[in-house]
């Protein structure tokens, strides 16, 4: 994670990393069992105690996998 100082409370920051998805489904006596592997990358955004941040986890594939995640950080 590399993080770039906007301001004293804002940032963007930018991430790399390995994702395996290990997929198992099963209908009407019919199974599955797939699983995959990629480079993972993402973008996101630190606003005082707020975060945003997309990430892409799979888009090399039959499917992507992708998240937009929105979180708040406490400091104690």
């Amino acid at each position: 994670v590399y993080h770039f100082e906007l301001s004293s409370e804002t940032s963007i920051y930018g991430l790399v990393g390995y994702t395996e998805i290990d997929i198992k489904a099963e209908s009407n006596g019919v199974s599955i069992v797939e699983e995959e592997d990629d480079i993972s990358y993402g973008i996101g955004l630190d606003f005082y105690n707020i975060n945003i941040e997309l990430t892409q986890y799979k888009d090399h594939s039959d499917f992507d996998a992708s998240a937009l995640s929105i979180g708040y950080t406490y400091h104690f």
